[in-house]
């Protein structure tokens, strides 16, 4: 029998919601999360992400989660909702192999 993930749920700004890890929250409960959502893609108003600012720097949480300072390694959200960071929801990609897992967009003339 596989031992059972427990799961904390982080408030955002606007009523939004992300979860992590239980042995995360203590490290990430530190800071003030807030919703931010990504410029121009198949919503409205893009992809919710859970940012910070973190010595006055503009962090999003699966970058924060694992430390990544390279901007050729991304994180992917397996199963595309980008407000869910348990880490068996992510997996450190390079960038082309991000891009290449991304829904088609679509053009609004």
């Amino acid at each position: 029998m596989s031992k059972r993930q427990e799961y904390r749920v982080i408030p955002l700004t606007k009523g939004f919601v992300t979860i992590i890890d239980a042995k995360n929250f203590r490290r990430v409960n530190r800071h003030s999360w807030r919703v931010h959502f990504s410029a121009g893609t198949r919503k409205k108003h893009g992809e919710p992400y859970a940012r910070a600012t973190i010595n006055k720097k503009d962090v999003y949480l699966h970058r924060f989660l694992y430390g990544l300072k390279d901007v050729k390694l991304h994180v992917d959200h397996k199963n595309r909702q980008t407000l869910d960071n348990r880490e068996e929801n992510h997996e450190i990609v390079p960038f082309h192999v991000n891009i290449k897992r991304q829904r088609p967009r679509k053009c609004h003339k």
